[in-house]
């Protein structure tokens, strides 16, 4: 909080101002759900070093348990609940996928850049969604994990903070 203070275009003149400052809202990034597992164990999806999503800057997600090789995308959504027509969770086994569940809706898909089973997906967070939630999960192109061909990680809720 703040009172008072002076112009600098009459320094003799006192103001009789008080200005209270309000923090914006703080960021979350919580994880839920599980993954299933694969060639390089199961996808555990989490942000990196704790960061937390803040409107106009730069979010790292962050996955470690991915096959060695092949490409992996981040969903990222509006919704843990309702993807179009699929209610979510989903149970990805009537297409092959033993044991995973979609948990997220990908209404953007980012590339995740991997090394030796580790990846890292940046993306820019528009001031737009200031105050606002999205969801994300991991699918990874896994040959070897059933016949499909992928899995999937857990999910995580991001709410923007300001």
């Amino acid at each position: 909080m703040l009172f008072g203070g002076n112009t600098s275009y009459a320094p003799q003149s006192y103001l009789r101002d008080t200005w209270t400052f309000t923090p914006g809202a703080r960021g979350t990034y919580a994880t839920y759900g599980t993954g299933c597992p694969g060639s390089g164990g199961t996808p555990s999806l989490g942000s990196r070093l704790g960061e937390v999503p803040i409107a106009g800057q730069t979010f790292h997600a962050q996955v470690t348990g991915l096959p060695l090789v092949g490409p992996a995308y981040l969903f990222v959504g509006a919704s843990r609940t309702q993807w179009g027509l699929v209610s979510l969770p989903f149970d990805l086994s009537s297409i092959g996928m033993q044991g995973c569940t979609l948990l997220a809706s990908g209404d953007f898909l980012f590339p995740v850049t991997t090394v030796l089973g580790s990846g890292l997906c940046s993306f820019d967070v528009p001031l737009s969604l200031a105050g606002q939630s999205f969801y994300n999960q991991v699918i990874a192109f896994d040959p070897a994990a059933n016949p499909t061909g992928l899995t999937v990680s857990n999910g995580a809720e991001a709410f923007v903070g300001n």
